[in-house]
């Protein structure tokens, strides 16, 4: 898995970006039916019975893409989030032919893990202040 951080903000320092948007803009191979809310600190109406929803839920919280994008829609904010997603393949036991991961630190930067060329590419013409890290493993 390839790691990369999102650093893009406005001139008040806030993120360019949200959830959201990501989503919607990301390439149609990375919208997988299997995602996994692990961790969500956010701000927006009826948040928070949410937040408490996933932090009961020590192995995360299951979501199909079209959940996830209605849950996207109603956040403001992400301040901190760890959500994953892969491919059809996670289901047989495999190691996942597609990962996709997501976290948000504080509202200061996002991480993107990834074994897709197809992710890699999509951020890299994106967004503007990309940076690769150290690889990483989920």
């Amino acid at each position: 898995m390839k790691r990369y951080e999102i650093y893009d903000q406005d001139e008040g320092g806030a993120l360019r970006f949200d959830l959201k948007s990501i989503l919607l803009e990301l390439p149609e191979e990375a919208r997988f039916d299997i995602w996994n809310l692990k961790r969500l600190e956010a701000m927006g109406p009826k948040v928070r019975a949410l937040e408490d929803k996933v932090a009961e839920n020590e192995s995360g919280l299951p979501l199909s893409w079209p959940v996830l994008l209605q849950l996207a829609e109603s956040f403001e904010q992400v301040i901190n989030l760890r959500l994953s997603g892969a491919d059809q393949s996670i289901l047989r036991g495999d190691d996942g032919e597609r990962i996709l991961v997501f976290e948000v630190f504080d509202s200061t930067f996002w991480s993107v893990e990834t074994n897709s060329e197809a992710v890699i590419s999509w951020l890299l013409a994106s967004f503007k202040d990309v940076r690769s890290v150290e690889s990483a493993s989920v």
